[in-house]
């Protein structure tokens, strides 16, 4: 038997698609519908994401990459300029 201890560190309210379906064009039929779904997610989060206290867009983006830059973790701050545009 595997005995395993552990804490929960959130919940799942609402998940999008998965990466493979956004990749392969899956999914959403629009890259409209895309938007809306990640807007949707982020109007939800209000303005800070709690359990890091940072801006729902920066914890956004972060999720997004996996907080990775060319295997530099966390990922620099400059590249949320990347996401705004």
């Amino acid at each position: 038997m595997l005995n395993l201890q552990g804490v929960q560190w959130d919940e799942v309210l609402e998940i999008g698609e998965k990466g493979e379906d956004i990749a392969s064009g899956c999914g959403s039929t629009s890259v409209r519908d895309k938007k809306e779904g990640i807007l949707r997610i982020l109007s939800r989060l209000g303005r800070y994401y709690e359990p890091t206290g940072e801006a729902a867009m920066t914890a956004l983006w972060r999720v997004l990459i996996a907080d990775l830059y060319q295997h530099e973790h966390p990922a620099p701050n400059f590249l949320s300029s990347s996401f705004l545009r």
